[in-house]
């Protein structure tokens, strides 16, 4: 399988092309941010209703092209058509444009970037028993990365338990991989699931099961709905706006503000792990509610729920902050 999209016979142009390559890449980013599994296929190769790969110019001179403005007008250097982790098919890219003898080192230093990650790859299935897909194996590495680092640092929400037997579960084959399904665990046993994620079952589910003490959340891809518009009471905080940024991020002084305004605790879902420049960073997951509202303190969008990343510490010190009201009310209306 390569990158999900279709013509169906249409022929598209190429800027229609790439900007739905870019929309498709956008959503299964998203649809992986929740759990921050990143998905890397070996051995898989271009599919047959993955799209016509454009058509390179053949350097029938064999003479070295070295620089982009000697290149022919309608050279492509985008691979659009190609996964990019699908590792083995932009290996044999690599090597064709190698060939091309356009700008060949800048191919030839990717080809050794993706030889890298594939030894990497196959040594990270090696590390596990046979039979377990890439998904649960890179899954399985991040809930160690986790507990390793709540050994270190404490386990304030009595992760642990659950964090093992998942892992046993994983590794034991008695939790498949299903895209789309839930399973809800409290102090270290399944409680419920596998089925399909529901938020209002994880709401329920939380309350009922003492939330910030041994629940956890484990989960394949999420996306949440929209519950509808609410009248809600305002709490001031700074807000910044990073459109580099995956996923929502709170301090957690600023979550304590919300929840003691709103009096409802939000919900935990799990631990998890992020991989920054500076390295692997561990920060708690909860449900919060989202709404624009206007001056007059009434929400002008509708409330949604999503998965917000929350960070030890306070806002103080940020640059360039603008205000934004962040809201509040009724039972399960945390906001940021």
């Amino acid at each position: 399988m390569s990158r999900i999209f279709k013509r169906g016979g249409e022929k598209f142009g190429k800027a229609k092309q790439i900007l739905k390559e870019r929309g498709e890449s956008f959503r299964r980013r998203f649809e992986r941010g929740f759990e921050g599994i990143e998905e890397v296929r070996v051995g898989t190769g271009r599919g047959a209703d993955d799209p016509i790969p454009p058509l390179r110019f053949q350097n029938s001179t064999g003479v070295l092209i070295d620089k982009r403005q000697n290149a022919p007008r309608d050279w492509d250097p985008n691979d659009n058509d190609i996964d990019e982790n699908d590792l083995d098919a932009m290996i044999q890219r690599c090597n064709e444009r190698i060939n091309d003898n356009i700008l060949p080192q800048v191919w030839r230093d990717k080809l050794k970037e993706c030889l890298e990650m594939k030894v990497e790859m196959e040594a990270l299935v090696k590390s596990e028993r046979r039979g377990l897909s890439m998904h649960v194996i890179e899954r399985l590495k991040r809930l160690e990365a986790v507990k390793k680092a709540l050994l270190e640092n404490g386990d304030k929400y009595k992760s642990i338990p659950n964090i093992d037997k998942i892992m046993d579960s994983y590794r034991s084959g008695t939790y498949k991989w299903e895209h789309g399904t839930a399973t809800y665990w409290s102090k270290g046993s399944l409680i419920a699931g596998p089925k399909r994620f529901d938020d209002n079952e994880l709401l329920r589910l939380s309350t009922q099961n003492d939330s910030d003490n041994g629940f956890w959340l484990e989960l394949v891809t999420l996306q949440f709905r929209t519950p509808g518009s609410t009248v809600a009471i305002g709490v001031n905080l700074n807000h910044i706006d990073d459109t580099g940024s995956g996923n929502i991020t709170c301090f957690e002084s600023d979550v304590d503000k919300i929840v003691a305004i709103s009096g409802v605790k939000a919900p935990f879902c799990f631990t998890g792990v992020a991989r920054t420049v500076g390295g692997d960073v561990v920060s708690i997951t909860i449900v919060l509610e989202v709404a624009l509202v206007g001056p007059d303190g009434n929400a002008v969008t509708q409330w949604s729920r999503w998965p917000v990343v929350v960070h030890g510490g306070t806002a103080s010190g940020q640059s360039e902050t603008c205000r934004a009201i962040l809201t509040t009310n009724g039972i399960h209306r945390n906001s940021t």
